[in-house]
């Protein structure tokens, strides 16, 4: 039976209190931010993203989503560190009295954990142990049985999400165009056989939607999806398109027909 998973991708926002921000160098860059602080005491989070929060005195949302009890959940850190092993990170569980009650820690970008049957909200923080430079991305959260039968690359550049069975020969492409522009990104995966890509739309991509490099984006997607072999493009067989966007279906369709046209082309070639 085919079912829905979510693939919650959580993003560095500009709140001011999640964040180490004493003597902090911290660049809000295109496609990452950049943070910066040699001097910042081992031990400390540099920066933590919460399930709960109190808008009150908080200010601020939760960013991370409700997990299920006795689930087991994996998270994919991207991030890069200098100098090596500069931080790790690491989730705290707390109980109904907002008191703590586990802990994980994790050295690897990848790890992954079971909720507790006692937890009622939790904490993630990417933790010093003596860098100089941290450059973030983002990190993933999915359930663990998603996580070990797909593999699942962002591009941050494209907006892109692919989500592709590990197991899986099938040579459809389903381009899913959406919008999410919240700190926490959620792109619910059909846990078929087919390839999905989730394209993350903007204003801004949509008013310049004649100069949209679809098919370059896609075509680089599917290399990556099947390890970068320079003939993959050539085993898509079929390309379907799903608007989950608020704009106008008759534009995308536009694209849609153009990006056709293209990649018969590039097939015959």
């Amino acid at each position: 039976m085919m079912t829905i998973t979510p693939v919650y991708k959580v993003n560095w926002e500009h709140a001011f209190g999640d964040s180490y921000n004493y003597g902090s160098e911290i660049k809000f860059l295109e496609h990452n931010v950049e943070f910066s602080n040699p001097l910042m005491p081992p031990n400390l989070a540099i920066m933590t993203w919460y399930s709960k929060r109190a808008f009150s005195s908080d200010r601020a949302f939760p960013t991370l989503p409700i997990l299920r009890h006795g689930r087991e959940y994996a998270v994919k850190m991207d991030y890069t560190i200098t100098p090596a092993n500069g931080v790790y990170w690491m989730i705290r569980f707390y109980g109904a009295d907002d008191q703590q009650i586990e802990h994980a820690n994790f050295d690897d970008l990848d790890g992954t954990f079971i909720y507790p049957d006692a937890a009622t909200h939790y904490e993630i923080s990417i933790m010093n142990i003596g860098h100089e430079k941290l450059v973030f991305k983002n990190l993933l959260l999915m359930d663990e049985t998603l996580a070990s039968a797909t593999k699942i690359t962002v591009n941050n550049e494209f907006g892109f999400i692919s989500v592709k069975p590990n197991l899986s020969t099938n040579k459809r492409l389903k381009v899913i165009f959406l919008q999410t522009n919240t700190a926490t990104e959620v792109y619910q995966v059909n846990n078929g056989d087919e390839t999905q890509l989730f394209w993350n739309l903007t204003l801004a991509d949509f008013d310049n939607s004649e100069q949209l490099l679809m098919l370059q984006g896609i075509k680089a997607w599917w290399h990556n999806a099947l390890a970068d072999d320079e003939q993959s493009f050539t085993l898509l067989e079929q390309l379907d398109f799903e608007n989950q966007s608020s704009f106008a279906t008759a534009g995308l369709q536009r694209d849609r027909k153009s990006t056709r046209l293209n990649s018969s082309h590039k097939r015959s070639s």
